[in-house]
């Protein structure tokens, strides 16, 4: 989030400890006034000098100007782009912090949420890691106006020239050292007349060619963590009685659809992107029938249940936005006794979860999966049963 308000020039630096971390992995401090701080380039517990930038209502935003006492976490990141200022790349804000207590820091904050929502769960909260905390991101967006090329800065919109990216793939390095080869290149300039900036490059290391400004299908950018997400849906599905009747959510490409039915189970396969639904129907996956709806327009999602009312498993793996119709589905499915939430944002997990344990249901199981090492970013695998 960028901080509105304007520059609070007015406002001097001051030293605070970290008591927190946001859920976009900056630092909380509170001013000794009791102005809470959202502070760039923090660790938890460490000591700093904050220099507000930023404010939007009761809160502040600032950077860490110097670290007095530095948590035993830090670490010089491998990175030379990486910082807290808009002219460093912002794409991976933890990685001046050890992968553990990045770890750490993931699963306190999944089962601090979990206390919230069932105070009682008695659920051991596990961690996947990645096998390797670098290398690993198969597929990626570069921002280019024909004379540099990179990603934006931290927490704005400004174009940062990076040179190499550690977290990529090897293939995905070398693409962008070729990329960077045939700089400048007219073809991605800006142009001011249509009110274009720069380019899009999107970069997967199954493709051969590069997509310019043309978004590609959905796919998860850790192929490693993907495969165990994919071995832990099947667990659950192993375990439901068979035939069941599954209507998934956010479908995407089929990423979930090929595990669900490859157990015969019968699948009705949501997307709202059409090319994404075509895709599943080309894969010629048994029991499965497909459906274009959007699932954040509601009278579409009510007409949607109402089709599919006998469903009684439930798999969705919403965008950060999570699904915020969760109402609307426990109230169209009366026979819903299963729930299977993929989710990549805490806040928006809980809340979705809110709405099937008003409904009698409560969480049988968690596992926190560590998808994109060096962010804050977590993927949530849960089951909700019906009481």
């Amino acid at each position: 989030m960028r901080p509105r308000g304007g520059p609070t020039l007015k406002e001097k630096s001051f030293e605070g400890v970290v008591i927190d971390l946001t859920s976009d992995g900056r630092g909380v401090v509170r001013r000794d006034d009791g102005k809470v701080f959202f502070t760039s380039g923090a660790w938890l517990e460490e000591r700093i000098l904050v220099k507000p930038i930023g404010s939007k209502g009761k809160i502040g935003f600032g950077v860490a100007e110097q670290i007095i006492e530095p948590s035993p976490a830090r670490q010089p990141s491998p990175c030379g782009h990486h910082g807290s200022s808009n002219t460093d790349c912002g794409g991976c804000p933890w990685s001046f912090v050890s992968y553990e207590a990045q770890c750490a820091a993931k699963r306190d904050r999944v089962e601090r949420a979990l206390r919230r929502l069932q105070p009682d769960a008695g659920i051991e909260v596990e961690l996947v890691i990645a096998d390797s905390p670098w290398g690993y991101r198969n597929r990626v967006q570069f921002k280019t106006d024909g004379t540099h090329l990179g990603f934006f800065g931290a927490g704005s919109n400004q174009l940062v020239d990076v040179q190499d990216c550690p977290v990529l793939s090897q293939t995905n390095r070398d693409t962008l050292e070729a990329l960077r080869s045939t700089l400048p290149n007219k073809k991605w300039s800006s142009d001011k007349r249509r009110g274009k900036r720069w380019s899009t490059l999107h970069v997967d290391e199954s493709l051969e060619q590069v997509s310019v400004d043309a978004r590609l299908p959905f796919r998860q950018a850790n192929d490693a963590q993907n495969a165990r997400m994919l071995q832990w849906l099947e667990q659950m599905v192993r375990s439901f009685d068979t035939p069941v009747d599954v209507l998934e959510l956010f479908a995407g490409n089929g990423n979930l659809t090929q595990i669900l039915a490859e157990y015969g189970h019968l699948v009705t396969a949501v997307e709202a992107d059409i090319a994404s639904v075509r895709e599943i129907e080309a894969r010629g996956l048994p029991n499965v029938k497909t459906q274009s709806c959007d699932l954040f327009q509601e009278k579409q999602v009510e007409a949607l249940v109402s089709k599919v009312s006998s469903s009684n498993v439930l798999v969705m793996d919403p965008p950060r936005e999570g699904m915020r119709l969760s109402p609307t589905l426990v109230k169209g499915l009366p026979k819903l006794c299963k729930v299977v939430s993929i989710s990549c944002d805490v806040a928006t997990w809980a809340r979705d979860c809110g709405a099937f344990l008003d409904a009698g249901f409560s969480l049988s199981e968690i596992r926190v999966l560590d998808m994109f090492p060096q962010t804050p970013h977590v993927e949530i695998l849960s089951l909700l049963k019906r009481h």
